[in-house]
């Protein structure tokens, strides 16, 4: 048994967005998603010479997870979360919402016997589904073990951890870090127009599936409806407060 960090992302909607479309249509789409998560942690090994992240996915669930949990794999494992979101949020066809959240604990990764057991998937999976928007926060035991880290202290002066009340489901609240998907271009040091994060209809396009047929795109329902106006709500937020972010 090792303890590691985990990140546990899902497609939001799936049945709706993916599930109806025929076999070969949802493992293109399938297969998109897979190449962007791979793209998202073997970019991080490479860059630090380390295979500090692993993968794993079933269906529309993606699971990031470290190899140890020292303070490089904390890193490693935030900016794979940040790339993914990114990647799913900006990337043509598809585009569709990701939920997520960052654990730490206990983990099994038994791969010849494709078995994975352990209560940071536990907490991590129940973390994810309990939130109400479209973003990614740590849980209370991740920060707990992180927040001495340099990395950590990094990622807040650049903005990408900020401290927020994040959404729960029944109108609660839960106090976190969340990754602010607007640092991209100053961690990363790269432009995009394509990525309007603070701007309103930026969100709206993801959720109707803009840049796909007519046909496959969807209408809001009441609690689609209700995560867009929550992860609006987070984006006002920083871009009312972007300019304490340093560069």
């Amino acid at each position: 048994m090792n303890k590691c960090f985990l990140a546990y992302f899902d497609i939001l909607g799936y049945g709706n967005r993916i599930g109806k479309k025929r076999v070969t249509g949802e493992y293109n789409i399938h297969k998109k998603f897979v190449d962007r998560a791979k793209f998202s942690y073997e970019k991080i090994n490479n860059e630090i010479s380390s295979e500090k992240i692993s993968y794993i996915h079933f269906s529309d669930t993606h699971v990031f997870y470290t190899a140890d949990n020292s303070e490089y794999s904390f890193g490693s494992i935030v900016l794979s979360s940040l790339r993914f979101m990114i990647l799913s949020a900006i990337s043509p066809i598809p585009y569709l919402p990701v939920r997520g959240s960052i654990c730490y604990g206990n983990f099994i990764a038994d791969k010849e016997n494709n078995i994975y057991v352990g209560k940071a998937l536990r907490e991590a999976y129940d973390l994810e589904r309990k939130q109400d928007w479209l973003g990614c926060c740590l849980s209370h035991k991740c920060i707990e073990k992180a927040k001495n880290f340099g990395v950590f202290a990094q990622f807040k002066e650049k903005g990408l951890l900020v401290e927020y009340q994040v959404p729960l489901k029944k109108r609660r609240n839960y106090l976190s870090y969340t990754i602010n998907m607007e640092s991209f271009v100053r961690v990363f040091g790269k432009e995009s127009k394509e990525m309007p994060i603070t701007n309103p209809k930026f969100w709206e396009n993801i959720f109707i599936n803009k840049g796909l047929n007519n046909s496959d795109r969807i209408k809001l329902k009441k609690e689609d409806k209700l995560k867009l106006e929550n992860t609006k709500k987070f984006y006002n937020y920083i871009e009312k407060i972007q300019n304490q972010f340093g560069e």
